[in-house]
């Protein structure tokens, strides 16, 4: 038998960041907190024109989406993540939270502007790890 986890969820990008619970009695997903950076992305792609400048700035935003991610998962009980990323980014995260949070699944995508009623689609796997409330 599968037993039951309390699952956040952390849906994020190079400068943007959802901090998710899933509430099985309600099948829904509900925001409990976000970053929204993107502002230093423009800055830094205004002052040095390239892909070099944006992905230092990126990566750096790794690593305060995997502080406050544990903040969150702290404060919440969470037990373990479920992580949503870009390809290019997730890496980062997965270093970052490696040995102080169990990653239950990571998807290689971008999902911060998907609506939260339409998250179950991606996470399939992960919420039968979810017991009802």
């Amino acid at each position: 038998m599968i037993r039951a986890r309390k699952l956040l969820f952390v849906l994020t990008d190079g400068g943007r960041a959802h901090f998710v619970e899933y509430h099985a009695a309600t099948t829904s997903f509900v925001r409990l907190t976000q970053i929204d950076q993107h502002h230093q992305i423009e800055e830094a792609r205004a002052a040095h024109p390239g892909e070099d400048a944006t992905r230092a700035v990126k990566e750096s935003f790794m690593a305060k989406v995997a502080a406050q991610t544990l903040v969150v998962a702290n404060h919440g009980g969470f037990s373990e993540v479920v992580l949503a990323a870009p390809t290019r980014l997730i890496g980062e995260l997965k270093r970052q939270l490696a040995g102080k949070i169990e990653i239950l699944e990571t998807i290689g995508k971008d999902l911060t502007k998907e609506p939260e009623h339409d998250l179950a689609k991606w996470f399939k796997a992960a919420l039968c790890e979810v017991a009802p409330e």
